[in-house]
């Protein structure tokens, strides 16, 4: 059976790949019991020691969109011995992708890392965004405390974190794989155009170079 040929069986592939990702999330969230089950790490709040391939990547991240240098000078203000029976006690990189879980809320403990999205606009650039932090103690009420483990102290939005705002706790890390977000959010989503026309010459070329083999066998 012959495959169809051309761009519009590339971009059949493209749909179904997308529509792929689409059903693995939400196929992973109902089995989770969480809206958020898939988390790529965007800061450096976590870093207890950074690798050489997640400070390659960070360089590239900051060439690339000429941020300010991040990740400089970090290191882990909670100590990897701190937490023992987490886990995830030794932190981990920008640019890692957490499995995240939302069974048990009410029975999350010191240790366990959670992501939260803050009730007020909150860390960096002020923004509501999802906030991947370590709980630190429990308050009488049951709300949480969270720290960022490379953080010299806490922010206002995270001393007093209700259930109803955790989207769960990480359980599984798979290290690297969040830089294809990270790159696909700041680089080449602001630079669509760009993007679109960069691929669509590659697209031209790889069919000229692939209608030249065609060619020669003539």
């Amino acid at each position: 059976m012959k495959t169809g040929d051309g761009l519009p069986s590339t971009a059949g592939y493209i749909v179904v790949g997308i529509l792929f990702a689409l059903s693995l999330n939400f196929g992973l969230g109902i089995a989770l019991d969480t809206d958020l089950p898939i988390v790529a790490v965007q800061s450096c709040s976590m870093v207890h020691q950074m690798d050489a391939a997640s400070k390659f990547f960070v360089m590239l991240e900051q060439e690339a969109t000429k941020n300010a240098a991040r990740c400089q000078n970090m290191n882990a203000i909670i100590p990897d011995d701190a937490f023992k029976s987490s886990p995830l006690s030794g932190g981990f990189d920008m640019g890692d992708l957490l499995i995240l879980s939302g069974y048990g809320k009410a029975d999350f403990k010191e240790g366990d890392v959670i992501v939260f999205t803050p009730s007020v606009p909150c860390g960096q650039g002020q923004a509501k965004v999802p906030i991947v932090h370590r709980i630190i103690s429990i308050n009488s009420d049951g709300s949480f405390q969270t720290q960022g483990d490379a953080n010299r102290g806490q922010l206002a939005c995270e001393k007093s974190i209700q259930p109803g705002q955790i989207h769960g706790k990480a359980i599984f890390i798979v290290p690297y794989l969040g830089w294809i977000k990270i790159f696909a959010a700041e680089v080449v989503w602001p630079n669509i155009l760009l993007s679109l026309a960069i691929a669509a010459a590659l697209y031209i070329l790889w069919k000229a170079t692939n209608l030249g083999e065609k060619l020669k066998h003539i």
